[in-house]
Parts: structure tokens; sequence; C-alpha cells
């Protein structure tokens, strides 16, 4: 099959400048106003700074002579106008006259873009060998766990397969090795079904495990079993009514309705509910 494209006009070639830091603008007309995920980008970008992670950024020239207009790279900018530093930035500058001009280039370049999946970026962090990324992958690989490489329809999930790499890094944080790697494998072992290794899931049966682990008499037992009594989809509905009777989020819900079955399922001791 034949791929290629016929010949076109391809627009005015973009030149490629450093250009003086305070000759750059940001135009609030189509920019986007910085939200409190935007303020937390560029702080973490200024405190990370490093130049091979510095893109050069798509400029405009301006209608006031030797500025120009910041068309992508707000973030980037912002940041490095907090470090003293630097005087100058790599930058693309692009033929676009107008506002208007600008405007459209700035649509196109945010919409011709792959937004990267939170897997794809644990595996870039994996392969950089992130400290956090690579006691996950530790994790996951003693439990029986994989992070699958890329993103898929939840229902091609095998049950030891996951998409949920913020959940793990939630867990991993909050939780030992130990009772994060017990509470994925007896998720694996007791439930049925395809993408059982759901947000849901992932925060919530080894929190509780590793809260029984700190309660006298604890039968950790007597939890698988409890989890192995139902589908993953039951599970999921009860943390649904849970969260609408009482609120809070499904993880939560589904923690307190994995406590509550725990403390019907014997007579001995109570998980705190």
């Amino acid at each position: 099959m034949n791929n290629a494209i016929e010949a076109r006009d391809l627009g005015p070639v973009p030149e490629f400048r450093w250009l003086d830091i305070d000759h750059l603008t940001i135009n609030a007309k189509y920019q986007r106003e910085v939200s409190r995920d935007g303020e937390a980008m560029i702080s973490r970008i200024a405190r990370d700074f490093d130049w091979r992670q510095f893109t050069p950024v798509t400029v405009a020239p301006a209608a006031r002579e030797g500025r120009y207009a910041v068309i992508d790279g707000q973030h980037r900018i912002m940041a490095a106008l907090r470090i003293d530093q630097i005087d100058e930035v790599p930058c693309w500058i692009v033929a676009a006259d107008d506002i208007s001009a600008q405007a459209t280039t700035f649509v196109g370049l945010n919409k011709n873009r792959m937004k990267m999946m939170p897997v794809n970026t644990y595996h870039a962090e994996l392969a950089a060998g992130d400290v956090h990324a690579v006691r996950i992958n530790r994790i996951c690989q003693k439990a029986g766990v994989e992070v699958v490489r890329k993103h898929m329809s939840t229902n091609s999930l095998k049950a030891h397969q996951t998409l949920s790499v913020g959940a793990l890094k939630s867990a991993a944080r909050a939780l030992s090795e130990r009772d994060l790697e017990d509470g994925l494998r007896m998720i694996i072992e007791n439930l049925e079904g395809n993408n059982i290794l759901r947000a849901a899931m992932i925060s919530a049966v080894p929190a509780v495990l590793a809260l029984g682990r700190q309660t006298d008499g604890f039968d950790e037992e007597r939890l698988a079993k409890v989890v192995n009594k139902r589908f993953v989809d039951i599970w999921m509905d009860n943390a649904s009514s849970y969260a609408k009777n009482f609120g809070g989020t499904n993880q939560k819900a589904l923690r307190m309705a994995i406590i509550k079955a725990y403390n019907g399922a014997g007579r001995g001791a109570k998980l705190p509910e």
C-alpha cells in the first residue's frame, strides 16, 4: 500500500533560534489559564529543570517589535522564568502574523498530539531506573501482576494484568511491600473474571489486609474467603451502592464493604469500621 501524500504547499518553514526569555509574551486570548495542576507542573519543571528535557518553545513574531508570542510551551516558559541562570530559551519561530493564525496553530499543535497514558509513563520511568517504579515493578513481579505496556480495552485484560498504575503508586506509598504484594496476590487468587485488578480493588484489598495485620486476632484466611465469595463486578456494585448511601469514593466504599463483610463472616476479632 502506498501511503505517500500528494505534494502540496506545506506552509512557511519555521526558524530555530535562541531568544531572550524577557522578549516572550503569553496571550491570554487563546492560551489556557494556569490551573492548580498547571501550577504544580510549572513548579515541578523549575525544581527538576534539565535542558535535556526542555523542548523548543513554539513562538511567532508579536505586533510589538522584537517580541514573540508563545504559542506552545507556556508552562515551560513560566518555569524557566523562575530560574535566574536562564536568560535565553530555544524557540521554534513560525509564521503566524496575527492572533487568529497563532490561535489556529495553538489548536493544531495541541489537537494533533498523543497524550502519554499512565502505563506509558510508568514503563518509561522503569526504564529510567526511577526508584518508585522499580519498587512497584519488584512488588508486581513477586505478586504475579503484569502492568500492560499499552492502553487496551479493560475487557481484554487477563486476571493478572492491570492498567491501574495510579492505584499501584498510591498503594506503594501507603503500604509496606509485603502488604501490597500479598494483597495483590489475594485479589488474583480469590476473585473471578477478567479485569479484576481495577483501581478500587488495588486500593481496597491490600489496605484491608494491612489493617488486619495490625489487629489482634485477625484471620487472613477468613479475609481471603470473604474476597473469594464474589465476582469483582458484584464487589464493585456493592461499593457503588455504599458510596451513594454514605458518600465518599468507590475506593473507600469498597474498603468499608470488605471490612463489613469480614466482620460479619465469623465470631473472631473485628476490624475497625
